[in-house]
């Protein structure tokens, strides 16, 4: 159902919980079923030491509706560390780090996270080769569904290992298995998910540089945790994903397909549709660029109002770097949710929630081992259930050491 963002953009995970709402890794369906996401360190140094501290206010805590909200300030101090480092034709990726996080009233919050993203990009010959991943992220889960009186602290753990081999000049195959972990504080939540399984699939590359590859993949999962009476599942999806760019100054990544989920045990809790994504990244000029995308979700959420989720949305996120050592950044995420598959009547059947999400963020790199960044949020939802709607508003300092 959620997911985090890294620690330097400004936003607590907790609050970026209702935004990946917006951004669909936080659907446990999909998201199990997708490779895990890569980073890039091709800029890093070998070994890199990171601490920070931050500073957040946040005028609706829980995202209760108007009248109900509840403040608090937040203080955040990171430690970690970054790992690149080049064996022969292999390479060692690591970052991980460790969040602790102090509420001024609601000590409940309270927690430390340990959060990593670590490959081994492996070579056997230059034809050859692919990724052994690892992931595992940590955070408060979202209040938007749940009572305040409920904290429910969700750890999320991606394994996998990917191959690659050149055919010939232009054609690779592909292949992978992957074990994919969910799991709650709070049984009585959403249920603890396990899926494993494997993909197979092929990419061509165009000698411009664009490639188009298909992938299916198929895992096997189970619920367990305080919904064990939902048995075991099968996940299959096919997928295409297209690289593309036009010209110099415009990139163009895109990935659809079909995703289907059927139950072992309960047959009326299956689903099935489209998914997709589709992001484009524009360089204007030498300070300016625009990113935007279109994204089509389809999710279990296994509760006594709904089986899975629908979801639609589109985001546009400018970027100005006045000077070197300047930038600022804006986005606007706009996205409906619609929850089906209801296994009884209730009152909640049928909701469709409103999500809009406007974030701001100023940073200044102050020395080459120091950033000093500000961030303002705009959380709302309205939803067809009353109750439902909330708003809220973050703003955050913080500051970011490397060396």
């Amino acid at each position: 159902m959620t997911t985090r963002t890294p620690w330097p953009s400004g936003l607590h995970p907790r609050w970026t919980a209702p935004a990946l709402a917006l951004l669909s890794l936080g659907a446990q369906a999909q998201a199990l079923m997708q490779p895990t996401p890569r980073t890039d360190f091709t800029d890093a140094d070998t070994l890199q030491w990171r601490a920070g501290a931050q500073w957040q206010h946040d005028d609706n805590v829980f995202l209760e509706p108007d009248g109900s909200a509840k403040t608090d300030h937040i203080f955040v101090t990171t430690l970690g560390l970054r790992v690149n480092k080049p064996i022969s034709l292999q390479r060692l990726e690591l970052d991980v780090k460790v969040d602790n996080f102090k509420y001024d009233r609601y000590s409940v919050l309270d927690f430390t996270a340990l959060n990593y993203t670590g490959a081994y990009r492996w070579a056997v010959t230059p034809r050859m080769r692919g990724n052994v991943l690892a992931e595992r992220r940590e955070f408060i889960d979202r209040f938007s569904d749940i009572s305040s009186g409920n904290v429910n602290r969700r750890t999320e753990q991606n394994h996998g290992l990917e191959a690659e081999y050149e055919v010939g000049a232009a054609w690779r195959a592909l292949g992978g298995v992957f074990d994919r972990r969910i799991s709650n504080s709070v049984s009585t939540y959403q249920a603890d998910t396990t899926v494993q399984g494997g993909e197979l699939g092929a990419r061509y590359d165009f000698r411009s540089g664009n490639s188009l590859a298909y992938r299916y993949r198929q895992g096997q999962g189970d619920y367990s945790g305080g919904q064990t009476a939902l048995g075991g599942f099968t996940d299959r999806q096919h997928e295409l994903e297209l690289a593309w760019q036009p010209t110099g100054q415009v990139r163009v990544n895109g990935r659809m397909g079909w995703l289907e989920r059927e139950h072992d045990l309960q047959p009326g809790r299956d689903f099935s549709g489209w998914v997709g994504r589709l992001n484009a990244n524009w360089q204007l000029s030498g300070k300016t660029s625009v990113a935007a995308g279109l994204v089509r979700e389809l999710a279990s959420y296994q509760t006594t109002d709904a089986s899975y989720f629908q979801g639609q949305r589109w985001f546009i996120a400018p970027e100005w770097k006045p000077t070197f050592k300047t930038a600022v950044r804006l986005r606007w995420d706009h996205g409906t949710r619609t929850y089906k598959g209801a296994p009884s009547p209730s009152l909640s059947a049928g909701r469709e929630d409103r999500l809009n999400i406007l974030t701001l963020g100023l940073e200044w790199e102050v020395m080459r081992a120091l950033r000093l960044l500000a961030t303002f949020q705009r959380d709302e939802r309205n939803s067809n259930i009353d109750g439902f709607d909330y708003k809220a508003n973050i703003y955050g300092i913080s500051a970011l050491a490397s060396f």
